[in-house]
């Protein structure tokens, strides 16, 4: 299974279908910038991925930040359910016609007496946090999120196939480590992004009834301080 992400959202796989051949990429799914990836092929199964046409990592919701569609050319074709979508694609307004659009294309389609032709959707499970979830998360050290050795866990140990931090990043100032620099694991939280100095277990290694800022306690002081880098 050859999976390609991007960053395009909208009609991805018609503008690429002339480059891409499905010998060469299975599926094609656009993604955003504001993303820590965890270990994907953990939820993106090859068993998955057969059964589906499109994966989301939103409930009942296209994601702009995660949708997957297996390239053929009945799914690369699926934006032309939206009734004069080509006025709409050529409009510089923002429809979200992905996310929204399209969704409540799909949820009609389902509902409808043509949902036999409706394409095999995975998106009942969130794989990603809410933005309801960072909005509710705590200052100090219970909002901590992280990632730990390639995968990615809330502040309650759960373990996500990314963390999309859209609704912490205009908080966010402060950054203790570099590109160049190859932490183990580092936190993530309204204030930024933060490498830690002494080796601490996996959240999902340490779960308890506690969360992992709890269970990591004085983490955040092995930190550096805001300002210094290594």
């Amino acid at each position: 299974m050859r999976v390609l992400i991007t960053g395009g959202h909208g009609q991805l796989g018609r503008a690429l279908q002339a480059a891409l051949t499905a010998d060469e990429v299975t599926a094609l799914a656009h993604s955003e910038l504001d993303i820590i990836w965890g270990d994907i092929r953990r939820f993106m199964t090859d068993g998955l991925l057969a059964e589906h046409d499109l994966v989301s990592a939103c409930h009942y919701e296209l994601a702009g930040h995660f949708t997957l569609f297996r390239n053929t050319e009945r799914t690369n074709r699926l934006f032309e359910i939206i009734p004069d979508v080509l006025r709409l694609l050529a409009d510089p307004h923002h429809f979200r016609l992905d996310e929204r659009v399209l969704t409540n294309h799909l949820l009609a389609l389902a509902e409808g007496p043509s949902s036999s032709s409706l394409p095999r959707i995975y998106w009942e499970p969130e794989l990603t946090m809410s933005a309801q979830y960072q909005r509710g998360l705590p200052d100090g050290l219970g909002g901590n999120l992280w990632w730990c050795r390639g995968r990615t866990y809330d502040a309650e140990c759960n373990e996500l196939m990314y963390l999309h931090f859209h609704k912490l990043k205009n908080h966010m100032h402060t950054i203790n480590f570099g590109f160049e620099d190859a932490p183990a694991t580092f936190m993530i939280n309204r204030t930024g992004f933060y490498r830690l100095l002494r080796s601490v277990n996996a959240p999902h290694e340490t779960a308890s009834s506690r969360k992992p800022a709890q269970q990591l306690a004085g983490a955040r002081q092995d930190t550096i301080r805001d300002g210094e880098r290594f």
